[in-house]
């Protein structure tokens, strides 16, 4: 019965009455119940009567049963494993012309350097007359609307990067498409929304602009907060996550319409992926910086 007592005493004190109004002096109880008790988190050790106060041998049949507190000093959400913990400046990726030389993408890399971005890898775009790119459009030809084949270039290059944060396992990614410019202080501000307000996300866009013209930024001081909601036309620089990659791969195969597209939730492939969803609204975690951390720059 001490158990008993000792039970219906901690749900007392999350319910907003007291034990003594059922049983009458809690003392009787000899309760020493620890404040950790739903902290438990590991099964099969069996409770001490640290954990669960006094209790008779007699009484503690089943509590192998229990999981056991973790102490405080070894709750650390530096060690979520992957892809539950996101460092957005693990994985830097640029899409980027192989073809178009060094000289183009010079101005991308003086930007990384500028912001000390040291771990940072092109990747090649997909070209017009890319193969995969020719079959895939062959297959969505029946479709009245389709974007232009350099738009699908473009998503196609995209998809690939997703591709690659699954195939590599990365719990996220943070993409570039070369012309992006990134706001003073980038990488500090960018790591302090990371270490303490990342969601459970799928895209965190840091520069949403309308009809792909965003100016550069008057605030690149302040910490930005993320809002919820679409994130306009444009996909020059974000942070996908590998649940983000998932959809995005899964929605544009094969490919049919620009990233960007992707994040409105409201297009008409919702038997490609997540299509127990509702797809009149966002289907997805996205998110956008304000004030935005990056912004294209106009291709010369």
């Amino acid at each position: 019965m001490k158990l008993k007592y000792c039970l219906l005493y901690l749900t007392s004190s999350f319910t907003g009455f007291f034990l003594q109004d059922l049983v009458g002096d809690t003392t009787q109880a000899n309760c020493t119940v620890p404040f950790n008790f739903f902290a438990w988190s590991r099964r099969g050790e069996e409770l001490s009567s640290d954990d669960l106060g006094e209790v008779n041998e007699t009484e503690t049949n089943g509590t192998e049963l229990f999981l056991t507190r973790v102490p405080e000093e070894e709750v650390n959400i530096e060690k979520l494993p992957a892809p539950f913990l996101c460092d957005p400046l693990e994985h830097v990726i640029a899409i980027s012309t192989p073809d178009a030389g060094e000289a183009e993408r010079q101005p991308m890399i003086d930007e990384f350097n500028k912001e000390g971005i040291e771990n940072y890898s092109f990747f090649p775009a997909a070209k017009l007359n890319d193969e995969q790119l020719k079959r895939e459009m062959a297959q969505q030809q029946r479709r009245e609307k389709q974007a232009n084949i350099q738009t699908l270039a473009r998503a196609l290059s995209h998809r690939r990067v997703h591709e690659k944060i699954i195939a590599e396992g990365w719990s996220c990614a943070l993409i570039f498409e070369d012309h992006a410019k990134l706001a003073r202080n980038f990488s500090q501000r960018l790591q302090e929304v990371a270490r303490d307000s990342f969601p459970a996300f799928d895209v965190i866009h840091l520069g949403k602009c309308s009809k792909m013209i965003l100016q550069e930024p008057k605030d690149q001081d302040t910490v930005p907060t993320l809002h919820n909601e679409w994130l306009g036309t444009c996909a020059h620089a974000y942070v996908a996550s590998i649940y983000g990659a998932v959809a995005m791969s899964q929605a544009n195969r094969p490919i049919v319409m620009a990233p960007e597209d992707l994040w409105a939730g409201t297009h008409s492939f919702e038997d490609r992926y997540r299509k127990f969803m509702d797809h009149k609204r966002l289907t997805g975690s996205y998110w956008h910086s304000i004030p935005p951390l990056s912004w294209p720059a106009p291709k010369a």
